[in-house]
């Protein structure tokens, strides 16, 4: 062999030999690499939208809490739902499939099992949507507005709750009218709920979440109470003064802006009846107080008149004959006739009373002597009498 070819082998065989080692040193950072991933793959920490395989709540007990750290944003809703109902909660479940959507959700705390069903349907409920359970254990996902017609619970006021998700609750009422109330009770209540008045048993029947049945029933309890316990209210019979005139006085007063009417104030706080039958005022108020004020104004009001300044007044007869009306007013005032040339006057006398003044009666009435003068010349009457007595007689 010549000398040339050898040393083109010798070269041959250092090529092939410094191959071989990059190709080892290749091949060990292979491994290096694929050990540091299975490592790194072994410690590292799930991703919070990664799909649960394991429940957390595997094996706990009813009244057992589990640590939740769920963070979703804007992720299709059905992925969510099979993440929470399906793989968390492990439940049977449905959903309405014209359901669509996305939804956004951050939960991180320790909760049992049904706490964190009854949160979770907190949240679909701001989506319009809500959680039911039917029978076999079966929990529908429905619109907020059909949750009613897919096996809600039924449950008493103040009655615990079987089941997660939302209920039917009837509340019974005694003062308040149903159809009056649940107008102002839908502020307090999920957007979308059921609520409805039944009149025939006076009654509101709610679908909601059970967090807002007991919110409801606290609410109801406050407002629908005995109405008649806080009303007051008292007779003062008069002696002096007409049951209407002082009535219509008094309503001026105590109904007057500015004086006992502030802003804000229930006007229909204070009622003032006259009862004519025993010439009487029936004050009711809410207020025991404004009683002793309506008294007070009534003693004042109520006083004797004095017959004295009586005065003339003349009424001219428009339809009928002078004469023949002065003589119907004796009969009704029980007067008693006396002549006069060209006149008929009539004397009406009430009976005196010792060392008193004449003073205001009863209803229709006389307060003091009354003279009736018919002048049929003219068609006229004269009436001397008190400003009130004439008020009587021409009204």
């Amino acid at each position: 062999m010549r000398m040339q070819d050898r040393k083109w082998i010798v070269w041959g065989l250092v090529v092939i030999c410094f191959l071989g080692s990059i190709q080892g040193l290749a091949f060990a950072q292979d491994a290096i690499t694929q050990e540091t991933q299975s490592d790194e793959g072994e410690n590292a920490l799930p991703d919070s939208n990664a799909v649960v395989v394991k429940s957390p709540f595997s094996g706990a007990k009813a009244d057992e809490r589990r640590q939740m750290d769920i963070t979703l944003d804007n992720m299709d809703i059905y992925p969510v739902l099979d993440q929470v109902l399906g793989r968390i909660l492990e439940l049977n479940y449905v959903v309405d499939p014209a359901i669509k959507g996305t939804i956004s959700l951050n939960i991180k705390g320790r909760y049992t099992k049904s706490e964190f069903l009854d949160l979770f349907n907190s949240i679909l409920q701001i989506h319009g949507l809500a959680i039911t359970r039917g029978d076999q254990d079966l929990y529908k996902v429905v619109r907020k507005a059909s949750s009613a017609r897919t096996g809600s619970e039924v449950v008493n006021v103040g009655e615990q709750v079987p089941c997660p998700g939302d209920v039917i609750s009837v509340f019974q009422l005694q003062y308040l009218s149903a159809a009056h109330v649940i107008a102002n009770l839908r502020n307090f209540i999920s957007p979308g709920a059921v609520i409805v008045a039944e009149p025939s048993s006076n009654a509101v029947i709610l679908v909601d979440t059970a967090e807002n049945v007991a919110k409801l029933s606290k609410i109801l309890a406050l407002m629908d109470t005995d109405l008649f316990k806080d009303i007051h209210w008292r007779f003062y019979t008069l002696e002096h003064t007409d049951v209407d005139d002082l009535s219509k006085d008094l309503d001026k007063i105590f109904k007057t802006k500015g004086l006992y009417i502030k802003p804000g104030i229930d006007p229909g706080g204070l009622q003032i009846m006259p009862l004519k039958t025993i010439n009487a005022l029936l004050v009711v108020t809410k207020w025991e107080e404004v009683l002793d004020v309506v008294g007070h104004w009534v003693t004042q009001l109520d006083q004797e008149i004095s017959a004295k300044g009586t005065q003339v007044y003349v009424y001219f007869v428009q339809n009928g004959k002078a004469a023949d009306i002065a003589d119907i007013l004796r009969q009704l005032y029980g007067g008693k006739p006396s002549e006069r040339k060209g006149k008929k006057e009539v004397l009406v006398e009430r009976e005196k009373k010792p060392a008193k003044e004449k003073a205001v009666s009863h209803t229709g009435e006389l307060a003091g002597e009354v003279e009736i003068i018919a002048d049929e010349v003219n068609n006229a009457i004269l009436i001397k009498a008190t400003q009130r007595d004439y008020a009587i007689l021409s009204g």
